[in-house]
């Protein structure tokens, strides 16, 4: 079989994958972050909303 055999036998199913351990961490950081700078964690004067494209979710300020 070649590769394009295989594709076209490619079944498809869904992804095991999980966010929980994202959405664990994201929730400890309380979905803030601020930047490193210069050795320090730095507060910005402006942040934006970071969404999830597959849902709409926030993810975070960045």
């Amino acid at each position: 079989m070649n590769v394009a055999e295989a594709f076209k036998t490619m079944s498809y199913g869904t992804a095991p994958e999980s966010s929980s351990n994202v959405d664990a961490w994201l929730k400890e950081h309380e979905a803030g972050f601020k930047m490193f700078i210069n050795g320090e964690w730095v507060a910005a004067s402006e942040t934006f909303s970071t969404k999830n494209p597959a849902n709409g979710k926030l993810l975070g300020m960045v």
